[in-house]
């Protein structure tokens, strides 16, 4: 449709140069048409982000992670191909889910995870069921997977940061235009005996980790970065100068061994000739986030970061001029921990 399609562009036009400030326009648009986030003045749409529409699939519907028994292995070589599939030229509006999942008719994730479980097994000062201990933890973890692994801008709808428990019905002819379901139940995720307010806190540790490293501002990973081991049931990446890993197994904890991320910063002239051309030593890595935390519903587990001693690169990194250490981390079952060694 190429009348269609010059629209677009002018209307692209028109927000970004007739504007002030610009405007920001997004793509939704499900049959991967290229050159949407092309500039105009190469023939693209000109628009700036293309909602990654098949995210929401994959959590839900195509793994069926909603509804594998609870012990059976997470196909995570699957999740990392989906969550990395992207053309280089186009930036993506990741989301877990979105309004498609909470309208009448499907289920939002955590529905999909807890069932019933979300009416009467959501007290905090109770042990949890196996479903909803399952279904908190992998909330947690395919959030903050889709967060920083696909997205160069993230997307929530409202209320299902905290698993809202039920869907969306606006008033029509067919349920005698009741109001009953067009609502968001915000007095849940203010209830503190309820773990609805646990995963708002997880959601609001998530975006403060994020605003504190800012790696939505750089590139996401390739598939090639992501170190996806599908027996040990591990996923591993770096961005922003930080390890994302991820342990999807329910029964045990994981070690894994990778090495430190690259800061990124190669040392200033002052810095070199102060060091006698070292660069200075990277501090000891730390925990920013742990999805594991009792704070967020969890089991309260530590993540455990160690450094080999005298296991480092022989070359220095040429971004940051330093010699990598290799880090050994412990995650305790189903946790996913962003983990940091700058300053």
């Amino acid at each position: 449709d190429e009348g269609g399609l010059t629209f677009v562009m002018l209307a692209n036009l028109l927000a970004k140069r007739a504007l002030q400030p610009p405007l920001l326009t997004v793509a939704e648009e499900s049959s991967g048409y290229p050159g949407l986030c092309a500039p105009t003045h190469a023939w693209g749409a000109g628009f700036d982000y293309r909602m990654a529409m098949g995210i929401p699939d994959l959590w839900g519907r195509e793994l069926a992670l909603a509804h594998a028994p609870a012990d059976a292995p997470l196909p995570v070589c699957e999740i990392a191909d989906e969550l990395t599939r992207a053309r280089c030229d186009e930036r993506r509006l990741a989301y877990a889910e979105c309004h498609d999942q909470s309208l009448v008719g499907d289920q939002a994730l955590a529905f999909r995870l807890m069932g019933a479980a979300m009416y009467d097994g959501m007290s905090a000062g109770a042990p949890p069921s196996p479903a909803v201990a399952r279904g908190v933890a992998l909330h947690k973890v395919s959030r903050l997977l889709t967060y920083a692994l696909a997205a160069d801008a993230y997307l929530n709808f409202v209320g299902n940061e905290f698993g809202h428990p039920e869907w969306v019905e606006l008033p029509t002819g067919d349920n005698g235009h009741s109001f009953h379901h067009a609502r968001r139940r915000w007095f849940l995720a203010d209830d503190p005996g309820l773990r609805y307010a646990q995963l708002l806190a997880f959601d609001r540790a998530m975006h403060a980790a994020e605003a504190s490293l800012r790696w939505l501002s750089s590139p996401p990973p390739t598939r090639g970065d992501v170190c996806a081991d599908h027996p040990a049931q591990q996923l591993c990446f770096c961005r922003a100068g930080a390890l994302f890993a991820f342990n999807l197994r329910h029964d045990s904890s994981a070690d894994a061994v990778t090495r430190e991320p690259c800061l990124g910063r190669a040392p200033g002239p002052r810095a070199a000739a102060e060091g006698g051309g070292a660069p200075p030593a990277a501090p000891s890595p730390r925990v920013l986030l742990n999805s594991d935390s009792a704070e967020f519903g969890g089991g309260g587990g530590e993540v455990r970061v160690r450094e080999a001693e005298g296991e480092r690169e022989e070359s220095p990194c040429g971004r940051c001029g330093r010699r990598h250490r290799t880090w050994h981390v412990r995650l305790p079952p189903r946790t996913a921990a962003v983990i940091y060694s700058g300053v």
